[in-house]
């Protein structure tokens, strides 16, 4: 199992956070509980009493699913995602798995200098779109937009 943690900064005071390090941590043998394990357990209990449709929806859900210390939900746009180099998140040399407990990324490789991953959305598979296109009637009018605006690939 592995669990991520993001750090957030922001570059200027109240400017919007960038994610500035992640830290992988890998799970020792022997050692089977993690300080994330109560948060998967609080979105689970949310997520069997929510209806999701949209990755709106999703985000809803997270950020309601601890009442005390809810969850931060940044939504992020294609503008967001960044191309990095191939050798950027390579793994150290000699990396094992089995004996590495905590994997650490830190900024600046999550730069703003990258170029844009994406300009629009990522077009779906045809037989996906025709699948989702055939229940549209049945989902919510707010969830039929979402769908609506989505593009296939030819």
């Amino acid at each position: 199992m592995l669990w991520a943690e993001q750090q957030l900064a922001s570059p200027e005071p109240n400017g919007p956070a960038r994610v500035s390090q992640i830290e992988q941590k890998f799970m020792v043998s022997g050692h089977s509980f993690l300080p994330c394990d109560r948060s998967f357990a609080a979105l689970e209990k949310r997520h069997k009493v929510s209806t999701l449709y949209t990755p709106s929806n999703v985000a809803e859900m997270i950020r309601g699913a601890r009442q005390q210390h809810p969850f931060k939900v940044i939504e992020m746009a294609c503008a967001d995602f960044r191309q990095l180099p191939d050798a950027t998140l390579q793994l150290p040399p000699g990396f094992l798995i089995t004996s590495m407990m905590w994997l650490k990324v830190k900024a600046p490789l999550f730069s703003s200098t990258y170029a844009g991953a994406y300009e629009d959305p990522l077009p779906i598979k045809k037989e996906k779109y025709h699948d989702l296109m055939s229940v549209l009637a049945y989902m919510p009018v707010e969830a039929q937009a979402f769908y609506e605006t989505l593009e296939c690939e030819e």
